[in-house]
C-alpha cells in the first residue's frame, strides 16, 4: 500500500517529468520499464533526476533528515519537505565551461575527454556530442520538450539588445573582402544553435552545467578584437559586456605546424570553405585566427573570466590529466 501511495505522489506530482526522465534515460524506455516505478525504486536513490526542478543527488547529499528516512527524495519533499519550504535544487546552479583555440589544436578531443570524465562526476554529460546544426539534437533541448526553435525564442526574448548587437556587427562584416558567404552562414547558424542550447540548460535548474567545445567565445571572438589586439568596432565593447560569459574559459594552444599537419593528415577536419587552400595559406590563416583567439583571450580575462592555457603539444593524455584537477576543483 506504502508503494502504491508513493507512486500516486509521483503521478500527480508536476515535478515528475516523464518526458524528461525518459530522454535522460532512454534504457528505461527500451526495456519497457515504468518511469514512475523505475524513478521511485532505483532512479531516485542513484541520484537519477525525476524533472529539470528536482536535483535528487543535491536534495539527499544537502538534506540529512531525507538520507536517514530512507524515502525516495521526491517522495521525501512531498510528504514532508514542501511543509518546510524545503529546496528542490542548489541555488549557486552549476558552471559554464566553453574552449577555444584553433582548428587542429587538439581542443575538441581534449573537449571529449572531459565531457566524458564529467558524466562520471556529474552523472550525465554537460556538454553537446556533436556541434553545428546536429547540437540542436542534444538530450538537454529534448528532455525539456520545449524544442530547439522555443528555446531560441526564450534566448532572444532575454537577449533582445545583445541580439540586435551581434546582427548589426554581423552586417558589417559580411561586406569584408575574403569573407566566403557560405562560412558566415553557418558561423550564425551555429551561433542560434548555441543560444538555444545555453537557454535550455538555464531552464534544467538539476542539471545547470554547461560546456561546449565552441561556444559564445569562439563565436563572437573576432567581432571584439582583431588580429592586433584592437577592439574591431564601436560595437566590441558592448559586445564584451553583454555576451553570456563562462565561468571558465579553456584556451587550448598548439603550434601552427602541428595544427596543419593534424587537419591533413589526422582526424581533424578543415573547415569546408577553406579546403582549397594552400598549405602556405591555410598556415596563414591558421596564425591570424591564432592571434584573434590569444587576444580575445587576454581581453576577457580581465573582464573577470577566469581562463586556463594548455599546451596541447603533448599528448591527449597528458593535456586531459593537467586539466582535470582544476575542472575538479569548481566541481
Amino acid at each position: 500500500m506504502n508503494l502504491l501511495n508513493d507512486l500516486w505522489l509521483l503521478r500527480h506530482s508536476d515535478i515528475f517529468n516523464e518526458l524528461y526522465y525518459l530522454a535522460y534515460h532512454p534504457e528505461v524506455k527500451k526495456f519497457k520499464i515504468n518511469p514512475y516505478l523505475h524513478y521511485l525504486i532505483i532512479g531516485g536513490f542513484a541520484g537519477l533526476d525525476p524533472g529539470p526542478n528536482f536535483d535528487s543527488s543535491w536534495y539527499l547529499k544537502t538534506y540529512e533528515e531525507a538520507r536517514k528516512s530512507g524515502l525516495n527524495p521526491l517522495i521525501h519533499y512531498l510528504k514532508h519537505g514542501t511543509k518546510e519550504d524545503t529546496r528542490t535544487f542548489s541555488k549557486d546552479g552549476g558552471k559554464h565551461i566553453e574552449f577555444i583555440g584553433i582548428n587542429g589544436s587538439g581542443k575538441t578531443s581534449l573537449y571529449h575527454q572531459v565531457n566524458d570524465y564529467l558524466k562520471q562526476q556529474l552523472g550525465y554529460k554537460p556538454g553537446p556530442e556533436k556541434t553545428w546544426s546536429g547540437i540542436i539534437d542534444d538530450v538537454r533541448i529534448r528532455a525539456l520538450g520545449k524544442g530547439a526553435y522555443s528555446c531560441l525564442i526564450d534566448f532572444l526574448g532575454e537577449n533582445k539588445e545583445f541580439i540586435v548587437d551581434i546582427l548589426t556587427a554581423n552586417i558589417k562584416k559580411i561586406n569584408e573582402p575574403g569573407l566566403i558567404p557560405e562560412f558566415q552562414n553557418m558561423v550564425m547558424r551555429y551561433f542560434f544553435a548555441v543560444s538555444s542550447t545555453f537557454q535550455a540548460v538555464k531552464s534544467d535548474h538539476a542539471k545547470p552545467w554547461f560546456m561546449i567545445d565552441e561556444g559564445f567565445c569562439i563565436l563572437l571572438a573576432d567581432y571584439i578584437v582583431d588580429d592586433s589586439g584592437k577592439f574591431v568596432s564601436d560595437l566590441s565593447e558592448k559586445l564584451l559586456t553583454n555576451m553570456p560569459k563562462p565561468d571558465l574559459l579553456i584556451h587550448v594552444k598548439t603550434d601552427i605546424d602541428t595544427c596543419v599537419n593534424r587537419l591533413r593528415t589526422g582526424r581533424g577536419k578543415i573547415p569546408k570553405p577553406y579546403r582549397a587552400l594552400s598549405e602556405a595559406e591555410l598556415m596563414n590563416l591558421l596564425f591570424k585566427w591564432d592571434k584573434i583567439y590569444s587576444n580575445f583571450v587576454n581581453v576577457i580575462e580581465k573582464s573577470q573570466t577566469k581562463v586556463v592555457l594548455i599546451d596541447n603539444n603533448k599528448p591527449l593524455d597528458e593535456s586531459t590529466k593537467e586539466l582535470i584537477p582544476i575542472i575538479q576543483s569548481i566541481l
